[in-house]
């Protein structure tokens, strides 16, 4: 009983109780660059401007555009806006029609005689030439690829006769993202 009586009298008076904690961790952080770089037909302007016409009620025309991506960085969210120069051409109901369609191989033939040798996409069906087209899905939201674009406009039967032989510039611009942005 008198070695417990010391041992518990010593604990009491001396008995300190340590603690060394140590923990080291590291991380590291890379940031690299990369651009977006898109370009109609290597020419490096933005936007494209297409002259249409003249087109008469019931007639359509075709024109082949490629839209490249020269960047190095992917992209992830990319639309086609489009205005025209006046507001009679672009017309909702009796304005000029478009329909907008990718193929997965450079189109074959010119004027209104082109053909897809590969895999046609539809990316806008036939509608008026106002607003935006989703192009997310295309073959240039992938640096070093290219998209070949067929746009098809079209004058609707039920154009005025005022409309006989309009012509009109539309602008195209593509709108991107390099990828959606997050919450951290």
């Amino acid at each position: 009983m008198a070695l417990t009586a010391t041992l518990a009298g010593t604990l009491v008076v001396g008995g300190t109780a340590w603690a060394v904690f140590t923990a080291a961790d590291t991380s590291t952080a890379s940031v690299a660059s990369g651009a977006v770089d898109l370009e109609w037909d290597d020419t490096g302007l933005l936007p494209l401007a297409l002259q249409i016409g003249p087109l008469y009620p019931g007639e359509s025309t075709e024109q082949l555009v490629n839209l490249d991506h020269q960047g190095t960085v992917p992209v992830t969210e990319m639309q086609l806006a489009y205005t025209g120069t006046d507001s009679a051409p672009t017309n909702p109901s009796d304005g000029i029609q478009m329909a907008l369609e990718e193929c997965s191989l450079p189109w074959a033939g010119t004027g209104q005689n082109t053909a897809c040798p590969g895999i046609t996409t539809t990316l806008a069906p036939d509608r008026p030439v106002t607003g935006r087209t989703d192009l997310s899905t295309t073959a240039a939201t992938t640096p070093g690829a290219t998209s070949h674009l067929r746009f098809t406009f079209r004058r609707p039967d039920s154009s005025p006769t005022e409309a006989q032989g309009t012509s009109t510039t539309l602008e195209f611009t593509v709108l991107g993202n390099q990828r959606p942005g997050q919450q951290r």
